[in-house]
């Protein structure tokens, strides 16, 4: 029974690091691996983890498979999470997208290519015997696939060589879906859990201040774990983007990949847990990003449970309009625990414009 005070210190120490329960705006719950609900990337930590109906820049396929019918290029991004006492959390995906259909790949269905993995140790030592070491390692592989038909029917009209249809330049649903399976869990009967997105987005094109501007509101919905028992997380994004290039800039195609030259978007994400039928948890985060140029970003927002506070920024070095290596920074305060902190990389290629500039060359 002397062990009792021990584990109990333990299980504490955990609960208060683990992104499942520490108020590291991570979905809400408690059912099933701890990877199956983490969202990686330090832009959306640095919004507050809102990043469901986020439509624009490196889009967050983890928390909406539905966004990546948006994608367009080939992507590769690695983010590495520090969580206090000693755990990290590392994440590697590759995404490809072209003409409204997108495709991440984490582990699945090639083993070994990336991945969301889970690893630490935490010690406590203690007069009443020897120190008690808890171990994590668990590695969660996913595939996910998103369609976006606004983008498909404009795909489809341009290689037919006939003009988009008039809906593809106000609104636009995209669709998606993931499967996630883990390995490494303390728990042999982990099964592999079905995730499911959509997004609903409008916007429209206006000028103002002698410049061309674009407003844009999207609303997102996924449901993590759809097929499987336990915590079921239900995830109600919207979110809104202000953009405005000046005339000398938006007419020059050298400028494509610093376009636009200002943006300021907002995200506003609630996540509701089901399990069993019953709401057992009820989140609200909210989050700001600021682009310059498409090169320059600043970020914040705040987290659930209230006191959770994010911010973060980002740099982008483009290669014209064929490539770009990106890095991106997330803090998260949390009370009386140091701080979490999320670092991540990405590099992004236009295979099709590079051919392209090729064959020109």
């Amino acid at each position: 029974m002397q062990t009792l005070p021990v584990v109990l210190v333990a299980v504490a120490a955990i609960g208060a690091a683990m992104p499942a329960r520490g108020g590291i705006f991570d979905d809400v719950g408690t059912g099933g691996p701890a990877g199956y609900r983490f969202d990686p990337p330090a832009r959306s930590r640095a919004m507050g983890g809102a990043s469901g109906a986020v439509f624009w820049g490196d889009l967050d396929g983890w928390s909406n498979p539905a966004v990546l019918g948006l994608a367009h290029g080939l992507r590769y991004e690695k983010e590495t999470t520090d969580i206090p006492l000693g755990f990290e959390y590392e994440a590697r995906r590759s995404v490809l997208g072209w003409g409204g259909l997108g495709i991440a790949l984490a582990g699945r269905p090639f083993a070994g290519m990336g991945g969301l993995g889970l690893t630490g140790d935490l010690t406590i030592e203690s007069s009443l015997g020897p120190p008690l070491i808890l171990q994590v390692d668990e590695e969660v592989e996913s595939w996910s696939v998103g369609a976006s038909v606004s983008n498909l029917a404009t795909t489809i009209a341009e290689v037919r060589g006939g003009r988009p249809p008039a809906f593809t330049r106000f609104a636009d649903l995209a669709l998606g879906i993931a499967r996630k399976d883990v390995r490494g869990s303390s728990d042999p009967f982990v099964e592999p859990a079905i995730d499911w997105g959509l997004l609903v987005r409008t916007g429209a094109d206006f000028t103002a201040l002698a410049s061309q501007c674009r407003i844009d509101l999207a609303y997102g919905y996924a449901m993590q774990n759809a097929d499987g028992g336990g915590d079921r997380p239900h995830r109600h994004g919207t979110a809104l983007r202000f953009a405005i290039d000046p005339p000398a800039f938006s007419n020059r195609r050298a400028s494509l990949a610093l376009q636009p030259l200002f943006s300021l978007g907002g995200a506003w994400d609630r996540v509701l847990v089901t399990s069993d039928g019953r709401r057992i948890g009820d989140e609200a985060r909210l989050g700001v990003e600021i682009s310059l140029a498409n090169v320059a970003f600043i970020r914040f927002g705040e987290g659930p449970r209230g006191g959770v506070s994010t911010s973060g920024f980002g740099f982008a070095l483009p290669i014209g309009h064929l490539a770009r290596v990106r890095y991106d920074h997330a803090r998260t305060e949390i009370g009386v625990l140091p701080d979490t902190t999320t670092d991540g990389w990405s590099v992004w290629l236009d295979p099709i414009a590079i051919a392209d500039a090729w064959g020109r060359d």
